[in-house]
């Protein structure tokens, strides 16, 4: 999320009122954090655990552990919806951007899109994961293990990915390499 935050902070309508917007934004994690952590601590203090009486583990969802009435179960549907929504909203800008420069190879005509041309690229970023969604009952172990492999892939292989590249511009063109070690 980090990527996006700088372009939203310095495409701002009025620049004067980073400090305060940031401030908000912080400010509104922090309590939705707090209010998810506070609901599900005593939601999960309590002895109904599961809608299967047999079950003794924790379901991939863990909120089908909660009778469909329950209010706290509801109210921490509720928060996480609020902490999902923008969260997505701030990756498909991010996707979407990195999407345009690669097909356009411009950023000036990556940042300038059409409403069509965004409504266009966020239902194809949606179709795939809507599809297993609906036709993969265990989409809570396939997120699991996807999210382990590209994290071994973030963590682990592109740092030394990116270091071996950078190894290797030095060998072969080290004119370039000092021209951006100066920028």
């Amino acid at each position: 999320m980090h990527v996006i935050t700088l372009p939203i902070i310095k495409n701002a309508k009025k620049p004067e009122d980073n400090a305060k917007n940031v401030f908000i934004g912080y400010f509104l994690t922090f309590m939705s954090y707090t209010i998810c952590g506070i609901l599900g601590y005593f939601g999960f203090s309590g002895t109904y655990f599961t809608s299967m009486p047999g079950y003794k583990g924790i379901l991939s969802n863990c909120l089908l552990m909660f009778p469909p009435g329950d209010v706290m179960a509801t109210i921490i549907r509720f928060c996480t919806f609020c902490q999902i929504l923008p969260a997505l909203c701030l990756m498909f800008a991010c996707q979407r951007s990195q999407i345009y420069l690669l097909l356009s190879g411009d950023a000036e005509k990556a940042e300038k899109q059409s409403f069509k041309a965004i409504l266009l690229t966020n239902v194809c970023i949606l179709v795939g994961p809507f599809l297993f969604a609906i036709f993969y009952p265990q989409v809570g172990k396939l997120a699991g293990y996807l999210n382990a492999v590209t994290t071994l892939f973030t963590i682990y292989l592109l740092p030394t990915l990116t270091n071996l590249k950078m190894k290797y511009t030095e060998i072969k063109n080290p004119i370039l390499v000092e021209a951006i070690k100066q920028n």
